[in-house]
């Protein structure tokens, strides 16, 4: 066994084993001295992969809304996710928060996915910070057992000129500038 006589170390815990504990030790004899502590134990079930990023494009253009999720599937309790852009976290009014929806697993233990949205109009600025590219990260957290990042970079959309004359060239120039003489 792991355990000493200052910790106590548990084996084949479940959802189920979260609960308060009393932990009792006594003393020898004759007296038997006792002393006892309760501690309250939570059990989590920790998501097998980081959280994902889906909705983004590849490109956008300034004034562009984008709209895109960040999830965490299987977790208990549900984690926490943030949202970031070029390292600065996200307003709460550009955030959607769904409700957590839950999934049953064969032993009764519920496990929560998480979804949290995110609806941006991309601007200017937002691509001067990584060279033409905006920085898009989700982070999941639960306490201090649990912590992953995920993140997406997406490009500027450079906008197309369409022009109904052709470029004008040097020899072109010098055409225009002289006077005809009749």
């Amino acid at each position: 066994s792991k355990s000493s006589s200052s910790a106590v170390y548990l084996t084949n815990l479940t959802l189920d084993s979260t609960g308060r504990y009393r932990c009792e030790v006594s003393g020898e004899g004759p007296f038997f001295p006792t002393d006892t502590r309760y501690e309250d134990m939570l059990v989590v079930a920790l998501p097998d992969r980081g959280p994902r990023i889906r909705g983004a494009k590849r490109r956008y253009s300034e004034g562009d809304t984008m709209n895109v999720n960040c999830t965490a599937i299987a977790t208990n309790p549900p984690v926490n996710l943030t949202w970031y852009i070029n390292r600065r976290p996200v307003a709460e009014p550009m955030l959607i928060r769904y409700p957590v929806f839950n999934i049953s697993r064969d032993n009764n233990n519920t496990l929560h996915s998480t979804v949290l949205g995110l609806s941006y109009t991309v601007q200017r600025r937002d691509f001067k910070v990584h060279h033409e590219r905006l920085k898009l990260k989700c982070v999941a957290f639960l306490y201090d057992v649990y912590y992953k990042a995920t993140d997406v970079s997406v490009e500027r959309n450079r906008p197309h000129h369409h022009r109904s004359t052709p470029p004008t060239t040097k020899y072109d120039m010098h055409r225009r500038d002289r006077k005809s003489v009749v």
